[in-house]
């Protein structure tokens, strides 16, 4: 009896030890089971991660890509839609027709015997600023024609022959006039006529920003009456790579920014940019494609034989434009007076002595490229190219924003 009690034990014994190491086999393969399905799943985690990085990557990549492709593809898309523009005006008075001349105080004798070429006159307003002395005779030659001419560029914005530019690229007149210097300040001399009373200095000049239809000499302030006028001698727009030149005209101009609208007539329909209006979100960063014909850029000229009667064989050269291409980034928005609240003030305090324009990091657009479409990375143009400053160490370009052009092409109430 107590040998089998002892067998049966032994057997309880074995039964217990064996089911321990089943149980211990069994957890110990539950935790490897455990570790390889969390291992799986680290695994997975870590290869999605790495899928959505490269994905990521490679978004950013042919994002960088394509913007640094933009300025390909909006030059294969639009070089045909921006033209080159020449131009030339003169100022006449509306009620005479006359061309308007600045006059010259003749060649004089200074105190030391020395001779003292002819020199342009200017005058002190009634309200006390300096304005060139012009009037309608030429003098017999003496007196200088105000007027201009030049280059610059523009876009077609509608298929009809409706094109933009910058106002000083095409109505000169209404724009700060480049005035001679250095000249003579004359005052009457107490008999009806005038005399020398003062000189000014190159730099005294500069800073007057004279506007021509605004003359105070001949009424040009005169609100209720147009007493003063550009008259062009012409206005020639020209395709890219075309030698053809078709005679344009002004049809509308800003009176508050340096925008101006043209028309040309031509029986095929035109190919024409979008406008996007983006001034509320556009910012510093933001990169922008800019076309147009800068002065400093040489162009080409062909040759072309006349085969009329009586002109066979005589050969006429023209220039032909070829359109320039750069790239750059916003640098800066430079927003309009009255567009900011100052701290402790009102939007009246705040004053931009640049007006409303974009700063462009474009440095290579210069005279010429005036007017010119300032394009986003999808192909829409959002400003147009007007001036350049420069100092003796950097250059910087700004753009008037698209949206103070579209003004010119619609006929919104002023008052509301």
């Amino acid at each position: 009896q107590e040998r089998s009690a002892g067998t049966k034990r032994l057997v309880q014994l074995g039964v217990l030890g064996a089911a321990v190491i089943a149980l211990v086999t069994g957890w110990q393969f539950y935790q490897g089971r455990e570790k390889d399905r969390a291992a799986a799943v680290a695994l997975a985690n870590q290869e999605k991660l790495a899928a959505e990085a490269r994905a990521k990557a490679e978004a950013q990549t042919q994002e960088l890509q394509a913007k640094l492709e933009a300025a390909r593809r909006i030059a294969d898309a639009f070089s045909q839609s921006t033209i080159f523009i020449e131009t030339a005006w003169k100022l006449v008075e509306t009620s005479s027709g006359k061309q308007v001349f600045h006059m010259y105080a003749a060649p004089r004798k200074a105190a030391d015997g020395s001779d003292i070429p002819k020199m342009p006159m200017y005058m002190r307003s009634n309200d006390g600023t300096i304005e060139p002395v012009v009037w309608t005779d030429d003098g017999r030659g003496m007196n200088e024609a105000i007027g201009s001419g030049g280059t610059g560029s523009g876009f077609i914005v509608a298929e009809n022959g409706f094109a933009l530019t910058n106002k000083h690229v095409a109505a000169g007149w209404f724009m700060p006039y480049r005035l001679p210097a250095p000249g003579v300040l004359v005052g009457p001399d107490g008999k009806g006529g005038a005399k020398i009373v003062g000189e000014l200095g190159e730099q005294q000049i500069a800073g007057l920003r004279w506007i021509p239809v605004r003359a105070a000499m001949l009424g040009g302030k005169d609100f209720e009456f147009k007493r003063l006028e550009g008259r062009v001698d012409f206005l020639d727009v020209t395709f890219q790579k075309n030698k053809l030149r078709i005679p344009a005209r002004i049809a509308r101009v800003s009176t508050e920014h340096d925008v101006a609208l043209l028309k040309l007539d031509t029986p095929a329909a035109l190919k024409k940019v979008e406008l996007w209006d983006n001034y509320d979100s556009i910012k510093a960063g933001d990169p922008v494609v800019l076309l147009g014909y800068p002065a400093v850029s040489p162009m080409g000229m062909v040759a072309t034989r006349s085969r009329e009667m009586n002109t066979a064989g005589q050969r006429e050269f023209a220039v032909v434009p070829d359109v320039t291409v750069n790239q750059g980034i916003i640098s800066r928005t430079l927003r309009g007076t009255g567009s900011q609240k100052v701290e402790g003030g009102t939007s009246e305090d705040y004053i931009s002595l640049f007006g409303d324009v974009y700063q462009v990091s474009i440095n290579t657009a210069g005279s010429g490229n005036s007017g010119g479409p300032l394009f986003a990375p999808d192909g829409r143009v959002i400003g147009i190219h007007t001036y350049g400053r420069s100092t003796s160490s950097a250059t910087v370009s700004f753009a008037t924003p698209i949206r103070f052009a579209n003004a010119l092409m619609g006929v919104e109430p002023t008052l509301k």
